[in-house]
């Protein structure tokens, strides 16, 4: 399944790159929060970027995507395939706050039963 089939479902893609120390405590925080928030329905995918398939607007891994908008999006482009910071409690982590995530998925998942992502203001 491609990049573009993956977004055109409810879901959180989750694009990390090869031997991330990050993703599995990605995948697993996504899947906490979205539980927390509610929303069992939504599937969480990973996707493993490389060379050849890193979209544009790749934050660094780990990134979490709705509807093809990056959930915490940056000014600071990253160069290539590599790690990515977020501020978590007032300092750098590998992950967001688990707070922050689910502020972020609530505001950008579409309503249950609505199928493909909310639309994000520019």
């Amino acid at each position: 399944m491609s990049l573009r089939e993956d977004e055109a479902r409810v879901a959180v893609t989750l694009l990390v790159i090869p031997h991330c120390p990050h993703a599995e405590p990605a995948a697993a925080l996504v899947r906490a929060a979205l539980d927390e928030i509610g929303r069992q329905e939504v599937d969480v995918i990973t996707h493993v970027v490389d060379a050849d398939s890193t979209p544009s607007s790749f934050g660094g891994s780990p990134t979490f995507v709705v509807a093809g908008a990056d959930l915490f999006p940056t000014s600071v482009g990253t160069a290539g395939l590599s790690c990515r910071l977020y501020a978590n409690e007032g300092a750098s982590a590998g992950l967001p706050a688990a707070a922050d995530l689910r502020e972020a998925l609530t505001r950008s998942l579409p309503a249950p039963g609505v199928e493909g992502g909310a639309s994000r203001p520019e």
